[in-house]
């Protein structure tokens, strides 16, 4: 099974679930800091997962992967749509 976890910052739900795919699964931790990634790495070396998650650096416009998955995790995912110049949009009360 192959499935990615969307803004996995440090890895929390990452970790979970590569113990339930187990060694034959895949868990793509997708995160736009790096910083983020490098934490989840060594969290999961300490699980003993590490095998089983690969880390990938997402751009703000592109997750950075193309592989087909089984299911998808994006918990606490707050998207913001761009406008057509470029910038992030905003509610006035945000």
């Amino acid at each position: 099974m192959i499935v990615a976890d969307l803004g996995c910052g440090m890895g929390y739900f990452s970790i979970a679930l590569a113990a339930l795919v187990g060694d034959a699964g895949t868990v793509i931790a997708v995160d736009v800091q790096q910083e983020m990634l490098d934490r989840t790495r060594k969290r999961a070396e300490k699980a003993g997962v590490a095998r089983c998650i690969r880390p990938v650096l997402a751009a703000h416009d592109d997750l950075g992967f193309s592989d087909p998955v089984d299911f998808v995790l994006a918990f606490w995912m707050g998207m913001r749509p761009r406008t057509p110049g470029g910038s992030s949009t905003r509610s006035s009360r945000s």
